[in-house]
């Protein structure tokens, strides 16, 4: 019964959202949610009733509802209105950062913002009445259900220089607290990590034909790295250095910028994919930037052990740096990675609270061990930027993930 009231939907008239009441709105809304989970239940049923070209015809009706949602909610007052209500009161987006673009990072991945591109976000953080919590007392406002409107914590992942020669300035101006997830092996091997920059002298040496090192050929290099063959070539040169050490590593990287054109020692000079140095994570604002865990070699054992050790070292050094032996209570995934199985040891580890890359927004009955958070890019527009700000963009996403709910609550 549920799918054919989904389906006669379909058939209804769209009200333009400028005619539209605002239970009319709530009502478009609700449907495109159930739409939505319905296009995943089906898309997953072997005995669906609809055929494939049925499915990928639903998906682009809700791809194209929720962008005129997305866009016309945030001008018309939809998102303003969501912002303000009860619902949202009740939740905290956890925004998520990786870069800031020292050159052209930003051209080479997403992950990377330019330095305008981020204070535009700070800014816009204002402009829509967002009040940004230190990531400790929003989680504590979240679970007594006090937090303030439009709640908001920024973090950022893994500590890189970017983040003290650009990112923390743009903070400091706009008041703005912070956390910052630190792996801490390349803070004390101070090397540009290989793995990104392995990805970046290959994008940049798009469009030629080279040598790759380590016996991988005679390659033509893809212009995008977002080509399925560039995340290919990166993940088997990734593969076949596995079990090289740091300075091993380095070397293979200089050969490949040699092979793409690419001045090797003006990128090391410029300090691309280069860690902060601990003079560096010194100076940071402690009463602005929280310095919590990511582990120590940015990976995750699957056994136990090998596991806790990462978060012990990780601690140890966070404490060497900032003559700081307080316990550190917030970790975040490394590459989003999370089992069910890491639960129990980070309980181990007196670890609280941890945030993966989950598209969402908190709520109080999210695990604490299992936060979500909004992935903002330099792919992310302004206007699906301030519906995820209001709540309005977390109700029409797509991609939903089941949630985690507490142990105990």
């Amino acid at each position: 019964m549920r799918k054919r009231c989904i389906l006669h939907y379909l058939d209804e008239p769209i009200v333009p959202l400028n005619r539209c009441a605002v239970g009319d709105v709530r009502h478009i809304v609700r449907n495109i949610v159930n739409l939505t989970r319905f296009i995943l239940q089906v898309d997953k049923t072997a005995a669906s009733p609809l055929t494939l070209a049925q499915i990928r015809s639903l998906r682009a009706t809700v791809l194209a509802l929720r962008a005129a949602l997305l866009q016309g909610g945030c001008s018309l007052g939809l998102a303003r209105a969501i912002g303000r209500s009860k619902w949202r009161r009740e939740k905290l987006l956890i925004l998520c950062y990786h870069g800031i673009s020292l050159a052209d990072e930003h051209l080479w991945s997403d992950l990377y913002l330019s330095p305008q591109h981020f204070d535009q976000r700070l800014s816009a953080l204002r402009k829509i009445g967002a009040t940004v919590l230190p990531l400790q007392q929003a989680l504590e406002l979240l679970r007594a259900k006090a937090l303030p409107p439009q709640a908001v914590a920024i973090t950022f992942d893994d500590g890189a220089y970017d983040f003290s020669a650009l990112a923390h300035p743009l903070l400091e101006a706009h008041e703005v607290p912070s956390t910052l997830y630190l792996t801490t092996y390349y803070v004390e091997k101070q090397l540009p990590v290989f793995n990104p920059l392995a990805s970046y002298l290959m994008w940049k040496g798009g469009g030629r034909t080279i040598e790759l090192p380590m016996g991988l050929g005679r390659q033509l290099l893809p212009e995008s790295a977002r080509d399925e063959r560039h995340v290919a070539l990166h993940s088997e040169l990734r593969r076949v250095t596995q079990a090289l050490n740091a300075d091993e590593k380095h070397s293979v990287a200089r050969v490949l910028a040699d092979r793409v054109g690419v001045d090797f020692d003006a990128i090391c000079a410029q300090r691309l994919f280069s860690l902060m140095r601990p003079a560096e994570i010194q100076a940071l604002n402690s009463e602005r930037v929280s310095i919590q865990l990511h582990t120590h070699r940015h990976r995750v054992p699957q056994e136990q052990a090998a596991f806790l050790r990462e978060l012990s070292d990780n601690r140890e050094v966070i404490a060497r740096i900032l003559g700081d032996s307080s316990l550190r209570e917030h970790f975040c995934y490394p590459s989003g990675e999370f089992r069910a199985e890491f639960l129990p040891w980070l309980e181990t580890a007196q670890v609280k609270y941890a945030t993966t890359c989950a598209p969402g927004i908190a709520n109080a009955t999210d695990h604490p061990l299992v936060l979500p958070r909004f992935i903002d890019t330099a792919g992310v527009s302004q206007a699906t930027f301030e519906a995820w700000v209001t709540g309005l963009g977390s109700i029409v996403a797509l991609n939903r993930q089941p949630r985690l709910q507490r142990m105990h609550v």
